[in-house]
């Protein structure tokens, strides 16, 4: 009777690694598709693997697209943001060595609907204008409105700017203030992190 159930789960074990859609980009039916945005080291991935689809699963799956695109248009590194539970906005670099805003946000503001972008740490971050406790409203003139968008504004401005136009308010006062980006080391992700959603989407 043992033997009879575990044949069981095994076939089913089977069928389950069967219906899991395998590593591909297409632009219809089961898989990935990409479009590019301002360049070719900015682009947005659409995941497509049916209702079924684990959560995690998709997640790893648009990350590796990204990390795959990255690498086939001649990058070493990427970094990838959720925007959707199935669409992924990708970011390539030569480097793992990237601009960034070098701050951390209050989790209960990014929690609230609306979002509310609450500086909570600096990370020792040298020459920043912003304080703990401001709030973030706008960012290069734009509302902000997700960590997504966040990422994107800084990754786009960083190719030609060192600092970005920001809009915060500081003890109810709304201030316009001009805050310099860090070189933030490991801020992308290499061949390591590419082999290893390799390893887990197939």
């Amino acid at each position: 009777m043992l033997t009879k159930i575990a044949a069981i789960s095994f076939v089913f074990a089977l069928a389950g690694c069967a219906s899991a859609t395998k590593f591909q980009k297409t632009d219809a039916g089961p898989g990935y598709s990409v479009k590019e945005l301002d360049a070719k080291d900015h682009l947005e991935v659409s995941v497509r693997l049916g209702d079924g689809a684990a959560a995690e699963r998709v997640r790893d799956y648009g990350w590796r697209a990204v990390g795959e695109e990255c690498h086939s248009r001649g990058f070493g590194y990427f970094s990838a943001v959720d925007v959707t539970p199935s669409t992924f906005e990708g970011f390539c670099y030569t480097s793992s060595t990237v601009k960034s805003m070098a701050i951390t946000f209050q989790s209960a503001g990014l929690e609230a609907e609306p979002k509310k972008f609450v500086v909570e740490g600096l990370n020792g971050k040298t020459g920043t204008k912003l304080m703990v406790g401001d709030e973030l409203l706008k960012m290069n003139g734009q509302k902000l409105t997700s960590m997504a968008q966040i990422k994107s504004l800084v990754f786009v401005s960083s190719k030609t700017k060192n600092s970005l136009p920001v809009e915060v308010v500081r003890g109810g006062k709304t201030m316009k203030l001009e805050e310099p980006l860090a070189q933030t080391a490991n801020g992308a992700f290499g061949q390591d992190m590419l082999d290893r959603l390799r390893s887990k989407v197939q």
